[in-house]
């Protein structure tokens, strides 16, 4: 077994200052907490797990309710205590929950466990996993991300693999590699990593066993996934559909657009890697699978960037890179005396100025969930069961109606992909005595679902939201 570096002792200084860091990163995860449930994306995305729970099908194939979750199941079965939930406001509170949870065991677990060139007290090591969670992508916080589960399900495989060099240990860490294409499919980065990682320390022979493992631990995932899903609706979800999606009108534009998050996840591994190979060739060494797994990561990563509805989301390689990377810099100035005085005081104003940056990005602060929304919305649905459709909140009449209605999103993507829903399909997946149309007053949506409605509705406004009712013409279904 591969351990961290002996720990020297904390001073009392420096375990004030890792408490300070961490402080300020629990305000910033506690604040995107709090905005989690009014976000309409994760409405959305929560309501093939409801699905599923209702159903028993989380992907509804071509005839289904629509549902942008073209994804690996494992992110919403990792969220599967969302539907203990007695409303669909608890639910997104649970979720937002669970989901910061998956992204900070991850983080904690790698930057208090990775091996280190030079050794790094825990008080440290904590400052040090404080400001890698004020750096993390907001959306990974603020959003329900197929992507935040294979980052994190990858850096405890790669931890495994350092951590565990014997067989169980390269078991272990070839089950979670694979299993971060259950997250998303094209989420490669950390099984190759590994490959060539063995490969250049022991040798092609061993990175063909390590291959045989990968392929194993993959093959039964697989068996599993089939197992419990129709073929047909997983091939149409998770391959026929974003395969089909368009690329991007503009990739200069896009790229232009994202260059200054380019140049962070870009620029923070390389300066690192720099600063490794100044200081201690060492901890190259020790840094050389999370390097893999970032470089590994730029290829697929930069085509998803480049496809409709890319973003900077889709690049892992920073994430993969960035707790164990912080952690062996850490260690390396810690090595020497005069920075290491200073280290815990740098690493806690490093937090408090991303905190403060981080808020002063935000046009509205938000501390404490707040329901009102989600309570005018189940007041609607209750006095108007079987009426009332949420494009955009499906949770809703998911608890109202007990039925997974079609969303927005979902019907776009359709659009996209080149197989738009045809009316009996998105009838069928519609309220029973629809006449209701409700969208939020403060959020953009694509204008689908107010495209399908009869031209002469009413429009009046309840709230957060604006209403569209019309008269159902007699016998209509």
């Amino acid at each position: 077994m591969t351990r961290p570096s002996p720990s020297p002792r904390a001073s009392r200084g420096a375990v004030l200052w890792s408490l300070l860091a961490l402080a300020t990163a629990a305000l910033w995860v506690w604040s995107c907490w709090a905005r989690f449930p009014n976000r309409g994306w994760n409405d959305v995305r929560l309501a093939p797990l409801f699905a599923l729970k209702l159903d028993g099908a989380m992907y509804p194939g071509e005839f289904g309710a629509t549902s942008t979750w073209m994804y690996g199941p494992l992110h919403l079965l990792l969220l599967w205590p969302v539907t203990w939930a007695q409303s669909a406001y608890d639910a997104l509170l649970v979720g937002g929950a669970l989901n910061a949870a998956l992204s900070l065991g991850a983080i904690l677990m790698v930057c208090l466990a990775w091996p280190t060139p030079q050794p790094l007290d825990r008080s440290r090591r904590l400052g040090a996993a404080a400001v890698v969670i004020l750096l993390w992508p907001a959306a990974s916080w603020l959003f329900l991300q197929a992507d935040s589960t294979s980052v994190a399900v990858g850096l405890i495989a790669n931890l495994a693999l350092v951590r565990w060099p014997g067989p169980r240990g390269r078991w272990a860490a070839a089950l979670l590699a694979t299993a971060t294409m259950l997250g998303k499919q094209t989420s490669l980065a950390v099984p190759l990593a590994q490959l060539l990682w063995i490969g250049g320390r022991e040798g092609w022979r061993a990175a063909g066993h390590h291959a045989l493992r990968l392929a194993g631990a993959g093959g039964s995932w697989g068996l599993l996934l089939l197992a419990g899903h129709d073929v047909r609706d997983l091939w149409f979800n998770l391959i026929a559909t974003p395969g089909q999606l368009p690329w991007t009108d503009e990739p200069a534009k896009r790229v232009i657009d994202l260059a200054p998050y380019l140049a962070v996840h870009l620029g923070l591994p390389a300066l690192g890697w720099l600063a490794w190979r100044a200081w201690d060739r060492g901890a190259v060494s020790t840094g050389s699978l999370p390097l893999l797994a970032w470089a590994c990561s730029w290829p697929l990563g930069l085509a998803a960037m480049l496809k409709i509805g890319g973003s900077i989301n889709v690049l892992q390689g920073l994430q993969l890179w960035l707790p164990a990377g912080l952690v062996i810099t850490c260690a390396l100035v810690a090595s020497r005396p005069a920075p290491r005085a200073w280290l815990g005081a740098g690493l806690a104003a490093v937090a408090v100025i991303l905190c403060a940056w981080r808020f002063a990005l935000e046009p509205i602060r938000v501390l404490r969930p707040d329901p009102r929304i989600y309570q005018e919305a189940v007041a609607l649905a209750e006095q108007h069961r079987g009426r009332v459709w949420f494009p955009w909140h499906p949770l809703v009449t998911v608890f109202s109606d007990q039925r997974r209605y079609l969303d927005e999103d979902g019907l776009l993507v359709r659009f996209l992909a080149g197989n738009p829903v045809d009316y009996a399909t998105a009838r069928a997946h519609l309220p029973p005595e629809f006449d209701m149309l409700v969208l939020r007053r403060d959020a953009s949506d694509w204008g689908i679902a107010e495209g399908i409605i009869p031209a002469d509705s009413a429009l009046t406004e309840i709230g957060a939201w604006r209403v569209r009712t019309w008269a159902r013409p007699t016998g209509q279904p």
